[in-house]
């Protein structure tokens, strides 16, 4: 969840891949790279509104034609090559037992609906909702009304039936950290003899002896039974609807209509209209498509905007400051402590982009953009299954330069924010230096956090799942864990809706981490830099000015809406809980504002890692 000053930076980087994507429709015989570019985005605007390209109603055609098994098989491995997770997901990682060679992680199969909505009572009024949307879908990719109708409800049983399988799915726990098996194909398909993993292998040009780590075992074990028990027709259904709905962002415009009705409208009780922007949809679509080659042109035209170099003096004073958190966190063990500090001091920090780009000179596209999105998905897929059992790229950055974003990696134990973040009102090098390490500081502090909070810790310096706590360092981490979870439990969004301690413990923790990290390294930075600066914004003080712009990072209009769609499903906690229970548990806040210890933003317990 974005607050607004997320929500002025992504427009106005829209509005220059918009420039960049006209320029390169002009240009395009300047060179291969323009024409990519210029095709795709000429392509786009020009979609029609009903028709489905020709390879998109083969695809179909062919799963409303599967009459066994191995015909299915193939069809999902086909649905996989396109980044579509049917039945279940087979995606490339490094592997979770270290050693940094990259392995398939199979895990449970891909739903349209958040897992909650599926199985819940109260819900009931959404999914005949949910049923009737994917009728529409089906009516209008050309099955009759009574047709459309029948299958769309067998899609709802059988990802209902997904759900039910996924031992996870209803938990509320931070996750079953021993539950990973770790295997190859061939192994898989011996301990399954009735599933067919070869037949699948082949499909995807996979060799028996390519290792595979199942995230969640039973799910994956479980999958023979419920092919048997919902049959051939349901999962035809389930694989026409995974189909639509995986590609719905680049069908034709009604259907994408239909899709945002029903997902915004229905969904989010949000006022949706009838018109599509051209321009916006499709300068999304090339950014999420072509990240790359997008966010290349991006970062030549903004790179002397976004200060690089400077931004990574900041994340490096954050490093800092948490290395001299837990060089003084008493309640740790020497050992314990010493695994923590490896890891952190072998974090790597990607700022901006990455250090070279990608070749785009094999890519060649058409006229029809359903075709050309189809196309680039299955060279993404593609591209990631040829670095299987290799070492990972720890240089190549997941995501386009222009995207406004900021995360933590675990499984590459590495932090990345994006050209596209470092803009007001984020970031700036001539901001006063409080109001810079209030916004972009706590929200890389924040990320930086990810690495120790009640997930990241199950994790090593390498990536790799390994306890590496002590007995009594783990049962103190949980016992101030606890006192997270019953903090925030104690607040609520806009909306009423109560904060679940448990779901939001992870973002929660490194809000809080984030905040006094970024506060810590702030103090440093004016002690080297500033040492008798007068206040930056009279009349706050300065230490008032770094909270004050940390608040404003999560001011939102659209909270409530937000709150509505995501109360029981995100694992953020609603934007006013982000500023008021956070600030709540830092002492330096009541501090720089002289709060008594009787007030609301002054905690009793003060929960603290770090």
């Amino acid at each position: 969840m974005w607050g607004h000053g997320f929500e002025q930076v992504e427009k106005r980087n829209l509005l220059l891949v918009h420039d960049i994507l006209e320029v390169a429709a002009k240009t395009a015989h300047e060179s291969h790279d323009r024409e990519v570019l210029g095709t795709f985005y000429q392509a786009c605007v020009d979609q029609g509104r009903t028709k489905l390209s020709g390879e998109m109603s083969d695809l179909l055609t062919r799963i409303w034609s599967i009459e066994d098994q191995d015909a299915l098989l193939d069809l999902v491995a086909e649905l996989h090559g396109l980044g579509i997770g049917a039945v279940f997901g087979a995606v490339p990682i490094p592997s979770p037992r270290g050693g940094g060679r990259v392995v398939l992680a199979l895990t449970s199969g891909a739903t349209a609906l958040p897992q909650l909505d599926y199985l819940a009572s109260e819900r009931m009024a959404l999914r005949r909702a949910y049923v009737e949307h994917v009728a529409r879908t089906f009516r209008m990719a050309g099955l009759s009304t009574e047709t459309a109708r029948t299958r769309a409800k067998l899609v709802l049983s059988f990802e209902q039936e997904l759900v039910r399988v996924d031992p996870l799915a209803l938990s509320k726990s931070r996750g079953d950290f021993g539950a990973r098996a770790f295997t190859t194909l061939g192994e898989l398909s011996e301990h399954m003899p009735g599933f067919g993993w070869e037949r699948y292998g082949e499909a995807r040009g996979l060799r028996p002896g390519t290792p595979v780590v199942l995230s969640s075992p039973r799910s994956i074990e479980a999958l023979p039974g419920l092919l048997a028990e919902r049959g051939v027709e349901a999962a035809r259904a389930y694989l026409a609807w995974s189909l639509l709905d995986g590609l719905a962002v680049d069908l034709p415009l009604d259907y994408l209509l239909a899709h945002i009705e029903f997902d915004s409208g229905v969904r989010l009780d949000q006022q949706v209209g009838r018109h599509i922007v051209a321009w916006k949809r499709c300068s999304s679509r090339a950014q999420a498509l072509l990240p790359e080659l997008v966010g290349r042109y991006f970062y030549e035209l903004q790179s002397d905007r976004f200060e690089r170099e400077t931004a990574y003096a900041m994340i490096m004073s954050l490093h800092r400051a948490f290395a001299e958190k837990l060089e003084t966190a008493s309640w740790m063990d020497a050992a314990t402590r010493a695994e923590a500090q490896l890891k952190l001091s072998s974090m790597r920090h990607l700022v901006a982009g990455p250090t070279r780009w990608l070749d785009h000179g094999g890519v060649e596209l058409g006229g029809d953009h359903l075709a050309n999105a189809m196309k680039l998905r299955q060279l993404h897929v593609s591209s990631q299954l040829s670095g299987l059992e290799a070492l990972p790229d720890l240089e190549s950055f997941p995501t386009s330069p222009a995207a406004v974003n900021a995360f933590y990696a675990p499984l590459k134990n590495a932090t990345y924010v994006t050209a596209g973040a470092l803009e007001w009102p984020l970031f700036d090098a001539a901001f006063p230096v409080p109001f810079s390490f209030g916004r972009l500081g706590a929200i890389l502090g924040h990320e930086i956090g990810h690495a120790f909070d009640a997930t990241g810790r199950h994790m090593d310096a390498q990536g790799a799942w390994r306890n590496w706590w002590s007995s009594d360092s783990a049962a103190q981490y949980e016992r101030r864990a606890s006192c997270f979870v019953a903090h925030y439990e104690g607040y609520s969004g806009l909306e009423g809706t109560p904060v679940d301690g448990v779901r939001t413990l992870t973002e929660n923790m490194a809000d809080v981490v984030g905040i006094r990290m970024a506060f810590s390294a702030y103090r440093d930075w004016m002690l080297e830099h500033e040492p008798s600066a007068a206040p930056h914004v009279p009349p706050l003080a300065n230490e008032q000015l770094f909270f004050v712009s940390y608040a404003q990072l999560w001011c939102d209009p659209t909270e409530r809406a937000w709150e509505r769609m995501a109360g029981e499903n995100d694992p953020h906690a609603p934007p006013n809980v982000r500023v008021n229970a956070a600030l709540a548990l830092v002492p330096e806040f009541a501090e720089a504002w002289g709060c008594s210890p009787q007030s609301s933003m002054v905690a009793e317990p003060v929960c603290e890692l770090w």
